[in-house]
């Protein structure tokens, strides 16, 4: 063998691993292997998850090809190839393992574009690109679609991804930047106070015991909907405003539907309201994807605003037994979640201010909306991406604070209110209420196109995601 046919062969493996590696995801553990790779999709609890047998599996290969070449005659051929399926594996092991998901504690943060573009691509390896918002009626007849994210147009794409997998992309993102320190768990602010030079925020653990308080620059909360700084800050408000719908949110097992990335608006809040969308990319080994699903009902039981409230499948099944359509049986797909959550449907009239001299209001804390449209979060990442700007730009912090709600106060708030009187999916109710909640077949011939355009064009414009809008921002 010439002297440079080994170093050859070693650098073609490697190579040519890439290609290995990318059908043995798509197609093995996607497919018959998802018994494996279904604990590398969940929260790893302790060091390992069951998908590190892959290590083991691929690591096969090479060790016996490396044996063979040595000890067998196989010829040198077969020591490069073992070497080169090694060592892709060992590239592997310190992009995937170490540098994504961290599984060594380290600092070392992507600079370059080409770094973090892949870094986020695996991240939201889990997401489903979004292509279609689709409405129907509460009998399965068709009423309006439109395109979404890059599928309609837009630089950027719209996902739909797991709660948990989002948070993760996020805490991995804070701790890249800011380091691994900056996300403290089992703390919660009870109250914050100010002087000429600071803040001082005071914790509590989930026992209600207390906790060492902090010093900072300013506070910036973002505690949600029940924020205990904003009840500090207006202790006359009250809590949360109910207008009688509840909603029971859900992630169930089920078959893909429609284009395996549609996102399904049905029905209306007086007969029974769903939002269905998949949350998981690929189906499993059962042909399976999760489906993330929100029932949405007019009912007079106020419950206590808490995400974690344990719901019952039997207090809404009646409304949608006969949801079975030709493209999705709601009916059964709801009967197998693997989760149900109740929450009531609340927001918060609009503050004068949010800012107090060192201290501002974030996210839900500052303008909680009822969740249509997916602005509760949509508008908490502009007043971020608002706060950062002039953080940065600013002479010091609090005038800062300052010219972020001046940025973001009336523009988050008109949503607040665009949300209760011209929703997003207004397009239903405006059906319901012509058809008098009955079938109508052609919806061309109930309402013109034209019409149902408008409402979902108007809203975009009020809630910043019209098209030129955000092209102008860039």
């Amino acid at each position: 063998m010439h002297w440079l046919t080994g170093p050859l062969l070693f650098l073609a493996t490697v190579v040519a691993m890439e290609g290995v590696a990318y059908i043995a995801h798509r197609w093995v553990m996607h497919g018959p292997g998802w018994i494996l790779h279904e604990s590398h999709h969940r929260a790893r609890i302790g060091r390992f998850e069951a998908n590190d047998l892959y290590a083991i599996i691929f690591a096969a290969p090479s060790i016996l090809l490396i044996f063979g070449g040595v000890n067998l005659a196989w010829g040198t051929w077969a020591v490069w190839v073992g070497a080169g399926i090694a060592a892709y594996g060992a590239i592997y092991f310190g992009f995937h393992d170490v540098i994504v998901h961290k599984r060594i504690a380290h600092r070392y943060v992507a600079r370059s574009a080409y770094m973090k573009r892949i870094v986020q691509a695996h991240r939201l390896h889990h997401a489903v690109e979004t292509k279609e918002m689709n409405y129907y009626s509460r009998f399965g007849e068709f009423i309006f679609s439109e395109p979404r994210g890059r599928f309609a147009g837009y630089a950027w794409p719209q996902f739909s991804i797991h709660r948990g997998d989002f948070h993760r992309v996020l805490a991995d993102a804070v701790h890249e930047r800011l380091g691994p320190e900056t996300i403290v768990m089992n703390h919660r602010c009870i109250g914050v106070d100010q002087d000429a030079n600071g803040v001082t925020v005071h914790f509590a653990d989930a026992n209600g015991a207390a906790l060492p308080d902090v010093r900072g620059a300013v506070t910036i909360a973002c505690d949600g909907i029940n924020s205990a700084v904003r009840r500090q800050l207006f202790p006359d408000e009250g809590p949360p405003v109910y207008h009688g719908v509840n909603m029971w949110r859900g992630v169930s097992r089920w078959k893909p539907f429609l284009s395996g990335a549609t996102m399904v608006q049905a029905g209306w809040l007086d007969v029974g309201k769903m939002v269905i969308y998949p949350i998981s990319q690929e189906p499993d080994a059962d042909g399976l994807m999760q489906i993330n699903w929100v029932a949405e009902l007019q009912t007079s039981r106020n419950m206590f605003a808490d995400w974690n409230k344990a719901g019952s499948i039997e207090d809404i099944a009646p409304t949608y037994a006969n949801w079975r359509f030709d493209w999705l049986d709601v009916a059964a797909m709801i009967r197998k979640p693997e989760i149900v959550l109740e929450y009531p449907m609340v927001d918060r009239d609009p503050l004068p201010r949010w800012t107090h001299g060192r201290i501002t209001l974030v996210g839900d804390a500052a303008h909680p909306m009822y969740p249509r449209g997916g602005n509760g979060a949509n508008q908490a990442i502009l007043d971020a991406r608002a706060l950062a700007r002039h953080a940065t730009a600013a002479a010091d912090l609090p005038a800062a604070l300052q010219a972020y709600e001046a940025e973001r106060f009336k523009a988050a708030n008109g949503v607040v209110l665009q949300n209760r009187s011209a929703p997003p999916d207004a397009i239903l109710k405006v059906v319901h209420e012509k058809s008098g909640d009955k079938p109508f077949g052609n919806i061309d011939d109930l309402i013109p196109r034209e019409e149902l355009a408008a409402i979902t064009d108007g809203y975009k414009r009020v809630a910043g995601f019209d098209k030129a809008t955000l092209q102008a921002k860039g």
